[in-house]
């Protein structure tokens, strides 16, 4: 780069929230290479300390103070991965009520 134009990079703060609801099966397989995949290269080189999972599921109060701390932290880029059985109707209906201000 001999312009003395700099090459900006912009660290964003990011998180994913990794859901599952077993331990037992092929569920539980795909959570953990969802997780390894996001600590690769191609999957973004996420640090450890930036993936938050719950391989047994989550209640929806600990998932909203989850994102609520998130939302406090300043968090640029948010993931969130379920993996299993959702009644994602009444999920989606719990969740546009929250409020994270």
């Amino acid at each position: 780069m001999d312009s003395g134009v700099k090459k900006l990079v912009t660290k964003y703060k990011k998180n994913a929230i990794l859901i599952g609801c077993s331990k037992t099966d092929n569920r539980q397989k795909s959570l953990c290479e969802f997780y390894d995949f996001l600590l690769s290269n191609e999957g973004g080189a996420w640090e450890e300390s930036e993936l938050t999972i719950f391989p047994d599921g989550i209640d929806l109060s600990i998932l909203k103070l989850s994102l609520k701390n998130l939302s406090e932290e300043n968090t640029d880029f948010l993931l969130v991965y379920f993996v299993g059985k959702l009644r994602i109707k009444d999920f989606l209906k719990d969740f546009s009520l929250m409020e994270f201000s």
